[in-house]
């Protein structure tokens, strides 16, 4: 599965193959969380064509073909991947320079309107998340915020009501007590 390649200076290179392998290298570097995201990544349709092409033979429009076809993780992954192989000295050359990647664009993050918040919640049937789902509307945070969040990162000292009536300060401690 090991090519070599010897450079115009004499340097022997060494590279896999198949992007595939140093996709599932890369992965193999990760832990936790890192690696079920990298898990994801590979699953990535815009990465398909690549994934069995030959490293040094992968030109930068092919690169380019992938980010059109992709999204914005597309392109983190697919830079880091780029990025990867040539640390692992498996590409002689970077296949496209920094400057000629495209800008990664995140799109704007946004809270949820109250008719978005009903909708949720009249349409999830399993009890614990619909909960999940008020606990963290109450709270005015993000699913994950409200998921990692601890009793130590609250202060129980202070209450104060939303527009419901609700003493969020009170609700928190009762639920986080209860647990």
């Amino acid at each position: 599965m090991l090519r070599n390649l010897v450079q115009a200076d004499g340097v022997v290179v060494h590279f896999f193959q198949f992007t595939k392998i140093a996709l599932d290298n890369l992965i193999e570097t990760k832990q936790g969380a890192t690696k079920e995201r990298w898990l994801r990544a590979a699953k990535d349709k815009a990465l398909l064509p690549l994934l069995d092409r030959i490293i040094a033979e992968t030109q930068a429009e092919h690169l380019f073909a992938a980010l059109k076809a992709g999204t914005v993780s597309t392109n983190v992954h697919l830079r880091k991947l780029h990025n990867f192989a040539i640390g692992m000295g498996w590409l002689p050359r970077p296949i496209a320079h920094k400057r000629q990647w495209p800008e990664i664009f995140f799109k704007e993050k946004r809270v949820i309107t109250w008719k978005e918040h009903q909708a949720i919640i009249a349409s999830e049937m399993n009890p614990e998340r619909r909960a999940f789902y008020e606990f963290c509307w109450h709270l005015g945070g993000a699913q994950s915020d409200v998921a990692s969040l601890t009793a130590e990162d609250i202060d129980w000292q202070l209450t104060s009501r939303n527009d419901e009536g609700l003493e969020v300060g009170r609700q928190v401690k009762k639920s986080f007590s209860s647990g």
